[in-house]
Formats: structure tokens, C-alpha cells, sequence
């Protein structure tokens, strides 16, 4: 048997020798000639050939089904960066997530019916028949996955909102912050050897006690006035020392109803009315656990978009 690099060199020779005894032939079949003599060689050296998948070729934007990392954006902002599964579902690339994933990154499947009963480390493979009119787009040059799902089946969001979650505790401690301010007065009167001395201290003090969910806080006051004369009638005034305790509570914060809760002595609201002084419990909304965008007025607005639209109130 001809080794292949003989048999091409014979082949080629005689795809030659045909074109030179027949000028009349066309290129056509020289080339022809030549390649079908050129696969004859595969035949006969036993090469085990194997079909070759060129669906690659045939569309452009064709991506093979495997894990990418990309990153994840949910309507146009970017919530991950991970390794992403891809199966081919019904001649389409799809991302497989679990419900878990969804939820993190905004989707209310605690509401939607097509989650419901599911666990949360259940793989969805298509999205777009979980959530209506849901889409997603792969980048394959980019590495970006873009993922469009309506407003009506994500959490409600707010402008300036904190995780809930991130809400926790306090720190278990003894706080203790003071102010103290002295001073000291001496006062000669050159004419008659009289004179005069004072002294007095003031104190502020905030204690406070963090134990769990609770705050115990005791604000207290201490002063110290003396005052002594000198001279022909020497004399001292009796030292004046006052200790004060003022408003000692009890407090802490109720998450679910977005309020704290104050038991002790504390103050009513100033919103309406003067604010009054009294002992007993209170509770009232607390807007540190509201987003920043409902501390004030805001329209409701309503409509349906059939796009990621934004909507600008003047």
C-alpha cells in the first residue's frame, strides 16, 4: 500500500497529465479528480472517522449548553457573579436557577403560584413559563446575563431600603458617656480684707445597658455648690449637692410592626403638640426602619410597561 504523501504525489501527477493530454477538460474536473482522489488514502489507512456536530457553524450565535461565569443582572442591575448552568430546553439556551437565587436576587416567589410548594433548592430551567413575560439574554462576549422580569412579580423595593435581614441585636454592653464642667472663683476686696470664694462641679451623666432586643437607658445629673466668705464676718454658706435621676426607660424595637416599644418615663410626641412628660409605656413608628423614600409624601403610581421603563415625577 502507497504511503498517503506517495499516493497524493501520483495523484497529484496524474490530475497534471490529464490537463496536459486533454487541454480541452475544465478546471472543474481537475479539482474534482483531485478531491476524490485526496479521501481515498483516509480509506486505506483505517482511520476511524467520527461525526462531526457543525451546528457551531451554522448559527452565528450559537453557545454550546455548560457552566459560564457571568455576570447577573436583574432588570439592568447587576445583583451576581457566578458560575451559571445552561441547558439547551426545546432548541433554546436556558439558565437553570434555583428557587433560592430568585429570591435573592428580588423575585417574590413566596407570592408567585408557579413557586409554590417548591423547595428552595429547586432547579428552574425556564424562566419565561415560571413568570409571564419574563425574559432572559445571554452575552456570550460580554459574559452578562441580563434578566427582565416585571415589577408585578418582584419584592416590593423602595428607594433607600435596608435588608431586614441585616437587622439584628444589639451588642451586649454597659455604656456610660459624662460631661463634667468645674470652676473655681476667688474674689479679694483690697479696701476692707474682704473677700469671697466659690466652687461648684456639674456632671452629666448617660448610662445605658444593651442586652438583646432590649436598651435600658438612665440619663442622671450631680452638682456641687459651695461658697465661703472672708474678711470681718467670715462666714460659709451651707455646700449645696444635688443628685437627679431623670427619665429612666426601657426600650426596644418591633421589627414586624416597624415601631419600638418604651416602657418608664419618656416623653408623647411633638409632631401635633407640645410634648408632655409621663411615666407608662408607648409605642410608636419608627421611621429609621422605613426606606428613605416614605418619610415623606410620594404618589401611587400605576401602569403597565411593556419594557424596563423609568418613570421621572416632577
Amino acid at each position: 500500500m502507497l504511503k498517503p504523501w506517495t499516493f497524493i504525489r501520483w495523484t497529484t501527477l496524474a490530475g497534471l497529465l490529464c490537463t496536459v493530454l486533454f487541454p480541452g477538460a475544465s478546471s472543474n474536473t481537475a479539482e474534482l479528480t483531485l478531491a476524490l482522489t485526496l479521501e481515498q488514502p483516509t480509506c486505506e489507512l483505517n482511520v476511524q472517522t467520527s461525526h462531526v456536530d457543525l451546528l457551531a457553524y451554522e448559527n452565528a450565535r450559537y453557545v454550546a449548553p455548560g457552566r459560564y461565569l457571568v455576570d447577573v443582572y436583574m432588570n439592568q442591575n447587576k445583583v451576581d457573579s457566578r458560575e451559571i448552568e445552561f441547558r439547551l430546553v426545546n432548541g433554546h439556551l436556558q439558565p437553570v436557577f434555583t428557587v433560592a437565587q430568585l429570591e435573592r436576587y428580588g423575585v417574590n416567589t413566596r407570592e408567585l403560584p408557579a413557586f409554590q410548594g417548591k423547595a428552595d433548592d429547586s432547579p428552574i430551567t425556564e424562566l419565561t413559563k415560571q413568570i409571564p413575560h419574563a425574559r432572559a439574554t445571554l452575552d456570550f462576549v460580554r459574559l452578562r446575563l441580563d434578566l427582565s422580569v416585571p415589577q408585578s412579580a418582584m419584592q416590593p423595593r423602595y428607594s433607600g431600603t435596608v435588608n431586614p435581614s441585616l437587622w439584628g441585636p444589639e451588642i451586649p454592653a454597659f455604656l456610660m458617656n459624662y460631661t463634667v464642667n468645674g470652676s473655681e472663683r476667688h474674689y479679694d476686696n483690697q479696701g476692707n480684707w474682704e473677700g469671697s470664694r466659690s466652687r461648684n462641679l456639674f456632671a452629666s451623666f448617660r448610662n445605658g445597658l444593651n442586652l438583646g432586643l432590649w436598651r435600658l437607658r438612665s440619663p442622671q445629673t450631680y452638682s456641687y455648690n459651695h461658697q465661703r466668705h472672708e474678711g470681718a464676718s467670715c462666714f460659709s454658706a451651707p455646700t449645696q449637692t444635688q443628685w437627679q435621676v431623670n427619665n429612666t426607660y426601657l426600650q426596644r424595637d418591633i421589627p414586624a410592626l416597624r415601631s419600638e416599644f418604651t416602657a418608664g418615663e419618656t416623653y408623647t410626641g411633638g409632631d401635633i403638640f407640645y410634648s408632655i412628660p409621663f411615666r407608662g409605656m408607648k409605642l410608636a413608628s419608627e421611621e429609621a426602619m422605613l426606606p428613605d423614600s416614605q418619610h415623606g409624601f410620594a404618589p401611587e403610581i400605576t401602569g403597565v410597561a411593556n419594557s424596563n421603563a423609568q418613570v421621572t415625577v416632577f
